[in-house]
């Protein structure tokens, strides 16, 4: 299971981002409230390297991509992919998925690979 870091707000990023539930198989989601006064839609990126999940000294490395698994990859900095949300004050979802490509899997150990991801959303 992955977890999802996000940075604290500040005074430059008017609007929120809020994890929701995470599930192995369909990714994870996160909520993006922005508003009328936010001057341009907003963008992520992740700048985590390697983007790999660990188990014990094993790794597996991941892609990562908001629209489908196997998607365009999210950038390592900005600008960063642009989200496609209302800018209308709602709790907009944003899911991200990951991507591994099953030859880096074959030889490893049985486990629960886990990795932890910062993500920035830039307004």
């Amino acid at each position: 299971m992955s977890r999802i870091r996000k940075p604290a707000s500040d005074a430059r990023s008017p609007g929120k981002a809020r994890l929701l539930r995470q599930t192995t198989n369909s990714g994870t989601s996160f909520w993006v409230n922005c508003n009328a006064d936010v001057p341009s839609a907003p963008t992520l990126y992740s700048s985590t390297t390697p983007r790999t999940l660990v188990y014990g000294a094993s790794s597996i490395p991941l892609a990562l991509s908001t629209e489908a698994p196997g998607g365009p990859e999210l950038p390592f900095a900005s600008p960063g992919m642009p989200l496609n949300v209302l800018m209308n004050g709602t709790a907009e979802t944003v899911v991200l998925y990951a991507k591994i490509q099953s030859i880096h899997f074959r030889s490893l150990p049985s486990g629960s690979y886990t990795a932890i991801l910062g993500l920035t959303v830039e307004y």
